[in-house]
């Protein structure tokens, strides 16, 4: 026993004055660090490393919580960085006519719709444009009734019917448009049928060296044609379809074919010096000599608010 608690006193004394001998900074001094690293194998060493193993030890959560993000976006100096950035160089490297070829313009345009898009737009403002008018011919139909509605004594009579009738400017523009329609239609059509026999039977067509007479019955007949047909199969003209007015019988509903016949024939008759036209102004019913031949009354689909009624002055 005594033999065993002095060997390790007697190695004790020994060694200990041997590390106390040994100068450590001396001994680091001779060490060639640049020839121990060029010994070391780098390869083997990163071959013996198990990087998964490594990566599967790292706590990624727990990393990212003791990263301060608002400290290191403030130590980031964007400024500096910016002006590193070249941006010229950067342009230059952007292939535009690549960039240009991959962007698919008939798919977007397809997907935006642009016809559709620009024809509502136009259909809207057609349509605003168009009732805008149409008040405005109102309006002023209102501000020439009321004085004659005043002397005549039935204002209340023409104020409460329903639906409201049409005055005497809403229908005086809507047979200038019916003109201008006819007129056109059946220019179209002498020229059509002139074309049509002169190809046929190479005879020369001249209008103007016919009959006047001739020509006068023959654009009468067109009118009373066009009229008829507008008349009985719509209730209406291409003229009055515009200001928003209708044909109608006493009580609202639609005419047949012998009231818009009779009201074809007895139409001229009401340009007589005018006469026939004195009951649009003052009568009960707002209606022409023709209007009274065959029974029918003009309404409108134009309604004014109170609003607008209020400011319409004579």
């Amino acid at each position: 026993m005594s033999t065993d608690r002095r060997g390790p006193n007697l190695l004790g004394r020994i060694v200990s004055p041997v590390i106390g001998a040994v100068d450590p900074d001396a001994v680091l001094s001779r060490v060639d660090v640049n020839d121990l690293i060029d010994r070391l194998d780098l390869d083997a060493v990163f071959d013996r490393v198990d990087v998964d193993g490594v990566i599967q030890r790292i706590d990624i959560d727990a990393l990212i919580q003791r990263v301060d993000i608002d400290a290191l976006v403030q130590r980031v100096d964007i400024d500096a960085l910016v002006q590193r950035v070249d941006i010229d160089a950067l342009v230059q490297r952007v292939d535009v006519d690549a960039f240009v070829q991959r962007i698919d313009i008939d798919g977007i345009v397809k997907r935006v719709r642009v016809r559709e898009l620009i024809g509502g737009q136009a259909s809207e403002i057609s349509s605003r444009s168009l009732d805008s008018a149409r008040r405005v011919v109102t309006r002023v139909d209102t501000a020439v009734l009321r004085p004659a509605d005043k002397v005549m004594r039935h204002e209340a009579e023409a104020t409460t019917t329903q639906p409201p009738l049409a005055g005497p400017i809403s229908r005086l523009a809507a047979w200038g448009i019916d003109s201008f329609v006819i007129s056109l239609s059946f220019g179209g059509a002498v020229a059509v049928t002139g074309y049509l026999v002169e190809l046929l039977s190479k005879r020369t067509v001249d209008p103007t060296r016919a009959d006047s007479l001739w020509w006068f019955a023959a654009g009468t007949a067109w009118a009373g044609l066009y009229l008829f047909l507008a008349w009985f199969l719509t209730q209406r003209t291409v003229g009055m379809a515009v200001l928003g007015i209708r044909l109608a019988k006493g009580d609202g509903t639609a005419v047949g074919a012998r009231r818009a016949f009779v009201r074809v024939i007895v139409f001229p008759f009401s340009f007589v010096f005018g006469l026939g036209f004195i009951g649009l102004v003052f009568g009960r019913r707002r209606r022409a000599l023709h209007d009274v031949a065959a029974g029918t009354v003009v309404l409108t689909d134009v309604a004014l608010t109170p609003q607008a009624e209020a400011v319409t002055t004579f």
